[in-house]
């Protein structure tokens, strides 16, 4: 942009050739730099897009890492919830199997309790058979001693009240012997043990059953709980899963963004070159051009110095010479941007020929409006981002140190008010602190 400037300044040098042979050559040498200097302005107001893309793809990188941050905190917090509703459900089933073992005892208990009882029961059936077999075989004796008249079998009937307490109350059970009596009472009081273990073993065996049913019921219950712990825990497991997605989502935006900062940046520093190469072409041109203008005995430098272009209280150097970082690229003179500067005078920091002055408020290659003075042996200053309307010369106009020719804006390529000032020497620009400056007082 900056050799922009400077293609211009030689554009005005044509203009003041003697003959038409020599300014048809030096419009050459402009059409040529025109020609570049749009490139180079095309060039500079593509980068400046993709300056703006980069930040706003930066935003949103940084938005989306700030959502991603939450995420995984999020996905933090879940994890926690899961491994605690983890340990719950351990816990409830381990009562759950606790619960179940002790129920398995239970059944077991029964099923002993149910043996047992149905051993006592055919005990009994075998211990009956056998009373029956016994008194079947006492009245077959007894039978026999009515046929023989031994003694009152109707009578003895009669006084009893069951034929046991017969048996064991009468005389006839003296006769028939001591030894009948004896086996009966143990046969029978052997039934009764039998036949009250069996009630005992009963009473025990419903009380299992209670205590089982007691124990499934508590059981369920467990299991209505475990069931609710696993919906939690599933629950938290699908919000896990839904926050992975997301995350998933924000790292796939966040890898694009970043691409796409790195193909813009790779594009940028592509057509930084390419304007590198641009303005190469452009001082050579230039400095033809200064040569053809140096055959026609154009007057050398004075020598006695630059004067600050600004009024002494405006010092504040914004922006230094050579590479800044902002842009990507080199900054081809200084910048001077102190409070309340926008409308100050601007002057020639020397003495010279205005061979270029925009006052249009164009983009111009960055420099908006802009005025280049060429000062004689092969010197020439550069002052730009003139306020609209605020240039007051012209080409061609012969101008002293310290006449004001331009006053301070922000037109261009610019963020506010401010004098960008170049010092150009055959074309290439060189650090304007190469010189002293008479009136800068930093």
């Amino acid at each position: 942009m900056k050799l922009k400037r400077i293609i211009s300044l030689f554009t005005a040098v044509a203009m003041m050739c003697g003959t038409l042979a020599v300014s048809f050559a030096e419009t050459d040498y402009d059409t040529k730099i025109a020609e570049l200097e749009k490139k180079i302005e095309r060039i500079a107001k593509e980068n400046k897009d993709r300056l703006a893309k980069i930040d706003t793809y930066k935003d949103n990188a940084a938005e989306m890492e700030t959502l991603k941050a939450l995420v995984e905190e999020e996905m933090d917090a879940l994890d926690v919830q899961i491994a605690n509703q983890s340990e719950l459900v351990a816990a409830k089933q381990a009562v759950i199997d606790t619960k179940i073992i002790y129920i398995n005892e239970l059944d077991n208990n029964i099923r002993k309790a149910e043996r047992l009882i149905s051993n006592a029961e055919a005990e009994i059936a075998r211990l009956d058979a056998e009373n029956a077999a016994n008194i079947y075989r006492f009245g077959q004796i007894a039978r026999g001693m009515y046929m023989s008249d031994g003694y009152d079998i109707v009578g003895l009937l009669a006084g009893s009240s069951d034929f046991y307490d017969l048996l064991v109350r009468s005389e006839v059970m003296a006769n028939i012997g001591e030894q009948n009596k004896t086996f009966m009472d143990n046969l029978l009081a052997t039934i009764d043990e039998q036949r009250k273990l069996a009630s005992q073993l009963e009473l025990q065996k419903q009380s299992l059953e209670k205590d089982k049913l007691t124990a499934e019921d508590e059981r369920e219950v467990l299991n209505g709980e475990l069931e609710k712990l696993n919906a939690e825990k599933r629950t938290f497991e699908a919000a896990l899963y839904d926050e992975q997605l997301t995350l998933s989502f924000y790292r796939t935006k966040i890898t694009g963004i970043k691409e796409n900062i790195e193909n813009l940046k790779s594009q940028f520093s592509a057509s930084q070159n390419e304007q590198e190469v641009i303005n190469t072409e452009i001082t050579k041109l230039i400095k033809a051009k200064q040569a053809a203008e140096a055959a026609k005995n154009k007057p050398d430098y004075s020598g006695d110095g630059f004067l600050w272009p600004l009024d002494s209280r405006f010092h504040m150097i914004t922006t230094q010479f050579g590479y800044d970082a902002w842009r990507g690229g080199n900054h081809y003179g200084i910048d001077v941007g102190d409070g309340g500067i926008g409308g100050a005078n601007i002057y020639a920091a020397q003495s010279g020929t205005v061979i270029t002055a925009y006052n249009d408020g164009g983009y111009h290659g960055g420099y908006g409006n802009y005025v280049v003075v060429d000062h004689g042996g092969g010197i020439a200053t550069l002052y730009a981002h003139g306020k609209t309307g605020g240039i007051v010369v012209s080409v061609g106009d012969e101008v002293k140190k310290g006449d004001v020719i331009s006053h301070v804006g922000a037109t261009g390529w610019a963020t506010g008010n401010h004098l960008h000032f170049e010092v150009r020497i055959d074309g290439v620009a060189v650090n304007p602190f190469s010189y002293s400056y008479e009136g800068y007082n930093p």
